[in-house]
């Protein structure tokens, strides 16, 4: 929409300096006023090509889910093998309270409440290249360390890099329902 908008601010212009240039001002009292409009027109309607231009072209790239699946569509695909990768787990241990209970403030807090462990596990993966080792971190996974290399060893953690940037890539862990924030 910008870009055809654009354009006919930029054809307005030009015709609005064409016919006003000619014009001894019997037309319009104010040719100058119309020779200034006339060239605000066009840097608009330029500005208004590029704005839609850069939009588009971001949309894919810039947007968590765009750039996700333009990595996937373009990007280099690598299988993540356990030889290659380090972990790295920031497990935690989490005071909850009991929903099916309800909270007695004569008892104290240990009623009413559970212990809820949160696991947290992260790869580090070197990948070796011709000018040395590239070094890829995953977001978190909440999975424990066990979890997380089974589906390694199953190939289901797959890291997309960008052929043209190499600091733009994204791990993706298939076959599971578990997604990385």
């Amino acid at each position: 929409m910008f870009k055809l908008t654009g354009v006919v601010f930029i054809v307005f212009g030009i015709i609005v300096l064409i016919f006003f240039t000619q014009s001894n001002g019997s037309l319009a009292p104010y040719p100058l006023l119309m020779h200034v409009l006339g060239i605000a027109l066009i840097p608009t309607g330029l500005g208004m090509i590029i704005f839609n231009y850069r939009k588009n072209s971001g949309r894919n790239r810039n947007s968590p889910f765009g750039s996700h699946q333009y990595l996937k569509e373009s990007g280099e695909k690598i299988i993540v093998s356990l030889d290659d990768c380090e972990f790295k787990s920031n497990d935690y241990e989490i005071e909850m309270p009991d929903l099916q209970t309800q909270y007695d403030a004569f008892e104290g807090p240990e009623h009413g409440t559970h212990i809820e462990n949160i696991l947290q596990t992260m790869v580090i993966y070197n990948s070796k290249t011709r000018l040395g080792t590239e070094t890829f971190q995953s977001p978190v996974f909440p999975l424990d360390i066990i979890s997380l290399k089974t589906h390694i060893m199953k190939q289901e953690l797959i890291l997309y890099i960008d052929r043209k940037d190499r600091s733009n890539y994204c791990f993706e862990l298939t076959g599971s329902n578990v997604h990385a924030p």
